[in-house]
C-alpha cells in the first residue's frame, strides 16, 4: 500500500488536487504566497515531503513484518511504528471522494491496528494510549469518508431537531 501511495505521489503533477489539497501542499502554497515565491517549486517540496512520508508508511510495516517473523516478542514496538507511519500519512492525505490514496491509507492503518492486536509482546501504557488515539483517529476519518461518500448525510449528525428549537427552550428557561 505504501509503495503504491509513494509511486502515485512521485508521479503526481503539481496541479493535481490530491497534492494541492494535502497538508504539505496547502502549507507550501501559503508560504509561497506569503514570501512571493514560485508556487510550483513550493509544491515540488510538498510532493517530496509526501513521497518521504508514504515511503515511511511502506518501509515501517515491512520492518514490522520482518521483526514479527524473527523476534515475535518485540513485534509490538515495530508494528507501533508502522501504525504511526500510517497516522502521519492519514493526517496529510486529503479526504476526497473517490480517492484511492485516502482509502489505502485508512486500510493500512486498520491493518496495522489489527496486527498490533494479534501480535505477541508486552503492552505498555504508552502503546495502549497510542493505539487508542490512532483507533479514534481512524474511526473519525472513516466517518468523514462515509460523509463524503453519502453527500454529507450522516445518521449521527443529521438530527430532526434544529438549533432554533433549543434556543427557544433555553430562552424560556432563562
Amino acid at each position: 500500500m505504501g509503495l503504491f501511495i509513494t509511486a502515485t505521489y512521485a508521479a503526481m503533477p503539481f496541479s493535481d488536487s490530491m497534492l494541492v489539497e494535502s497538508t504539505p501542499g496547502q502549507l507550501a502554497i501559503w508560504v509561497a504566497a506569503r514570501n512571493q515565491l514560485d508556487e510550483e517549486s513550493a509544491l515540488g517540496t510538498a510532493r517530496l515531503e509526501l513521497v518521504i512520508m508514504s515511503l515511511l508508511a511502506a518501509v515501517l510495516p515491512a520492518g514490522g513484518v520482518y521483526i514479527l517473523a524473527r523476534f515475535p516478542d518485540k513485534s509490538r514496538v515495530a508494528l507501533l511504528w508502522a501504525m504511526l507511519g500510517f497516522d502521519l500519512l492519514l493526517l496529510n492525505v486529503p479526504a476526497e471522494t473517490g480517492s484511492a490514496l485516502y482509502s489505502l491509507t485508512l486500510a493500512g492503518m486498520a491493518l496495522a491496528l489489527v496486527a498490533l492486536f494479534v501480535a505477541l509482546g508486552h503492552v505498555s501504557r504508552a502503546l495502549g494510549v497510542l493505539v487508542v488515539i490512532s483507533a479514534l483517529l481512524m474511526f473519525w476519518e472513516a466517518y468523514i469518508a462515509l460523509g463524503n461518500a453519502t453527500g454529507n448525510v450522516l445518521p449521527l449528525t443529521d438530527f430532526p431537531w434544529k438549533m432554533p428549537h433549543w434556543q427557544n427552550i433555553a430562552e424560556q428557561l432563562l
